[in-house]
């Protein structure tokens, strides 16, 4: 699964069939680099969003990236979806409960560049969106670090 204006590189399809020829694994995720003209706003989402995945997989707690994941069809039916109840971190919940039927994985191999749209106009109301964003993520980790 990606957004509409997410590319993927040629091989995706050929990476997630890889990585499911392990009948453990239930979920694939990987990075997502935003195609941004700001050099500041490319590298802080980069890094950011990369050290993000990278430590919810590192604590055991494995955020799969809306952007850029795949699911087994028979996983995300056992689990009954996608919470709805969630405006945001849907992706991140769905992580959590799937790591439940069987193994997760971040694969470097597997990443997507996608626009920027949502935050690249650079208004004050959009940094604001996305510092709350980044804090709400955080405030979200931490509680699920605890469960």
């Amino acid at each position: 699964s990606t957004d509409s204006d997410t590319r993927v590189k040629t091989d995706w399809l050929e990476i997630i069939e890889r990585v499911f020829q392990d009948k453990e694994v239930v979920a694939v995720t990987g990075p997502a680099w935003y195609n941004s003209k700001s050099k500041i706003k490319r590298n802080v989402v980069k890094y950011y969003y990369y050290f993000h995945l990278k430590l919810h997989f590192a604590v055991g707690k494995p955020s799969l990236s809306g952007l850029n994941l795949a699911v087994r069809r028979k996983a995300f039916d056992e689990i009954k979806g996608i919470d709805t109840r969630y405006r945001i971190f849907g992706d991140v919940e769905l992580g959590l409960r799937i790591k439940k039927v069987g193994k997760v994985l971040f694969c470097k191999e597997l990443s997507v560049i996608s626009s920027p749209r949502r935050w690249e106009k650079g208004s004050i109301e959009d940094y604001y969106k996305y510092i709350n964003y980044l804090l709400d993520s955080t405030r979200f980790f931490i509680y699920n670090l605890k469960r």
